[in-house]
Formats: C-alpha cells, structure tokens, sequence
C-alpha cells in the first residue's frame, strides 16, 4: 500500500511540473533535447543546492546510464552547467523548491 501511495506522489509531481507526458512520450533522446536538458539539470542543481561537478560524478553517471543511456553523450561539463541562465519562469520554481526544502 504505501508504494501505491508513493508512486501517486511521484506521478503527481511529474504532473504538477507538467513533464509526465513528455515522459512518456520520449524514446529516445536526441541533441534536439539538449537545451532542455540543460535547463532541467541547472535548475535541479540550484535547487538541491549541489555544486556544478556533481554532474561528472561517477554516481551521477549511473543513474544517467540507467535512466536513459543516451542522454551521457549530451551531459554537459561544469563549466557549460555553470553558464546556463535559467528563465525567470524557471527560477521563481527553483525558489519555491528552496523554501519547501528547509
């Protein structure tokens, strides 16, 4: 039962930040979707407050390779992480992550 529970959560919050149809959707991944990718994981860094080399992490690698083995190719580098300028839009979400954290 409390998987159940769990997995509702889980697919409401896809559902909340409005990815759980793209999800579903994707397939494959393709240069096409690194823009995206590259907002998403800046404003996931930002939130969780991590420093731009977690995305060269060894474990941040293998959850990559299990989520999706072809998004590696398009991981970006710190640097790269580092000179993404997230949209308002995107950063108003990021603050409101911040304060439901603490």
């Amino acid at each position: 039962m409390r998987t159940t529970n769990s997995n509702d959560q889980r697919t409401a919050a896809l559902q909340g930040v409005g990815a759980y149809e793209s999800l579903k959707r994707m397939v494959s991944f393709t240069a096409q979707h690194r823009p995206e990718l590259l907002r998403r994981l800046r404003a996931f860094q930002l939130s969780c407050n991590l420093p731009s080399s977690f995305i060269e992490k060894e474990a941040t690698i293998r959850l990559f390779t299990f989520l999706n083995p072809d998004v590696i190719q398009y991981l970006p580098t710190p640097r790269e992480l580092d000179a993404v300028v997230l949209d308002e839009a995107t950063m108003a979400e990021v603050r409101r992550g911040a304060r439901t954290q603490r």
